[in-house]
């Protein structure tokens, strides 16, 4: 099987090739980007070198060619089978080899069995007749055919140039989808961290495809620690470059701790110039700015050479990057008020609930009872968790109404006289006029109004009975039983709690909801009520 040679005449194993070659230490080794691999299967040994002599001084996009070399197409399959033989861009493929038909088999391997849609695959043959053009074209999925007797060196030459050019289109474009990926993945919630990191990734692999770049890229941003304003840079947090808010690398920029000193030292210049720059012919730099402030960079190796209109073209997609990450740093910073607003109101709310209760003279960890009892009483019932948490809150303003009830007769040591007991009973309504219709109060409402009705109907102040009292109430209204007949008050002492929950249980069906008193006697069982009151004892002042 031979190659024919350009200049006519029968081939000889040493002139089958014609063409100024290089010796093989001499091929783009100074280039930073590794060369492109080509897979060579066939059976006869001066196809091997022939094909390496023709290919020896073939660069494209910068790169040389660096051939593996197989004997047979079983040893194909063992190369191909290497974790680190993914990345061939051509495999040129005998047809004859151990049998007739081994390269198709290849062939069928390579696409069918390992799934590799990328190698451009170019049967080569010396025996047309065992595999003829048509039928190979047709049943097998190959990018070209050539008779050894016609691919000439500067045949070969062409072909494997336009082979590696598909190559590298296929995957510019398989780099562009999976950036778009990112982007679409991270776009939609650019609020979270890690979908902001999805989102730079993304951006960082269609540069690296859009520009036919290498590998090795980083995006890096810096926000101040001293305030809320998290859009500066400062003089005393640029030594923290290496340990970012956000960072997001590919190639050798990985993992964090892989960056180089010299890079980092490249970003400190970066971040005090603040001008996008080339660092050499294959590296650039574009810094993020917020409001003239840098924020970031974005930092590039192994571009080729870029056109100013490709230079634009990065600083509008760095400029994308810029506007999420903004973006990102608003919305938090909305997100840390709201949260502030929502511990304030949180705060306001159980100052209100102590207020309330400093009448019985007891301070704020009766109500930390209360709250915990019935957060704990409504997630035994399946609650889901929000629910538990509202009336959880809600719970701890139960009494708010004692606010209009005269000292005189809440801390009464005695017995309360009808007329004294009646205008107790008022602190139910007298709840929903300081509530109002104010939005946001609505279960607090419910609770105050109704946690004194009984299961049987004999309750205060509607006389509402079984399930007609909200299930907020209905709650409530027993673990604020519990706390009560468990602490002591100016007219009487402490009961023990297992005569409590006794006295609980005596009036289920009765006074209270009787699912409501088997779940508080399950959490008394399991220790749940006493690791409360042990947490928040009784303290009065």
């Amino acid at each position: 099987m031979n190659i024919a040679t350009t200049e006519g005449g029968t081939p000889s194993p040493t002139k089958r090739i014609i063409r100024k070659v290089r010796s093989e230490g001499n091929v783009t080794k100074a280039n930073s980007r590794p060369p492109w691999r080509v897979l060579v299967v066939d059976d006869e040994p001066d196809i091997h070198a022939a094909t390496s002599l023709a290919l020896s001084s073939l660069t494209y996009e910068g790169r040389g060619i660096d051939l593996l070399h197989a004997h047979s197409g079983e040893e194909a399959k063992r190369l191909l089978s290497g974790g680190n033989n993914n990345d061939i861009a051509v495999a040129l493929i005998d047809v004859v080899m151990e049998s007739d038909d081994a390269g198709l088999q290849l062939v069928r391997h390579i696409r069918h069995d390992i799934g590799n849609l990328f190698v451009r695959l170019i049967i080569r043959t010396g025996q047309p007749g065992y595999a003829p053009e048509l039928h190979v074209i047709e049943h097998y999925d190959i990018d070209d055919y050539k008779e050894k007797t016609d691919l000439t060196a500067q045949r070969l030459f062409t072909t494997m140039r336009l082979s590696l050019k598909a190559y590298n289109d296929l995957m510019i474009i398989e780099k562009n989808k999976k950036g778009l990926e990112y982007i679409l993945r991270g776009a939609p919630k650019l609020y979270s961290k890690s979908s902001l990191q999805d989102f730079f990734f993304g951006v960082l692999t269609q540069i690296t495809g859009l520009f036919r770049s290498g590998d090795d890229s980083l995006i890096t941003a810096i926000s101040r620690r001293d305030g809320p304003d998290v859009l500066l840079i400062t003089h005393e947090v640029e030594k923290d470059l290496a340990l970012p808010n956000f960072f997001c690398g590919t190639g050798r920029f990985q993992e964090r701790a892989s960056v180089p000193e010299e890079v980092i030292e490249r970003c400190m210049e970066i971040l005090r110039d603040g001008h996008s720059c080339v660092l050499s012919p294959s590296t650039y730099s574009f810094p993020l700015r917020i409001k003239n402030n840098i924020v970031g960079l974005v930092y590039l190796e192994g571009l080729p050479p870029l056109h100013p209109s490709d230079q634009r073209l990065l600083e509008v997609m760095t400029n994308q990057i810029t506007a999420a990450l903004e973006n990102h740093w608003l919305f938090d910073a909305l997100e840390r008020s709201q949260a502030e607003l929502v511990r304030a109101h949180n705060h306001a709310i159980f100052m209100l609930a102590v207020a309330s209760e400093l009448k019985d003279r007891e301070t704020g960890n009766h109500v930390n009872r209360i709250q915990h009892y019935s957060e704990a009483l409504a997630r035994q019932i399946g609650m889901d968790e929000v629910q538990v948490q509202a009336i959880a809150q809600a719970s701890t303003l139960h009494d708010l109404g004692k606010l209009g009830i005269p000292d005189a007769i809440i801390r009464k040591p005695g017995k309360l006289t009808d007329e004294e007991y009646a205008v107790i009973k008022t602190h139910s309504k007298l709840a929903m006029d300081i509530f109002g219709n104010h939005p946001g109060f609505e279960l607090a409402r419910e609770i105050a109004f109704a946690h004194h009705e009984k299961w049987d109907g004999s309750g205060y102040p509607e006389r509402l009975q079984g399930e007609q009292i909200p299930l907020s109430a209905r709650l409530v209204a027993v673990v604020d039983v519990l706390d009560a007949l468990a602490s002591e008050r100016p007219y009487k002492k402490a009961w023990p709690m297992d005569e409590v929950i006794a006295e609980i249980q005596r009036n289920s069906g009765q006074q209270f909801d009787p699912k409501m008193v088997d779940a508080l006697i399950q959490l008394y069982t399991n220790g749940t009520i006493a690791k409360i009151k042990l947490r928040f004892p009784e303290e009065l002042y």
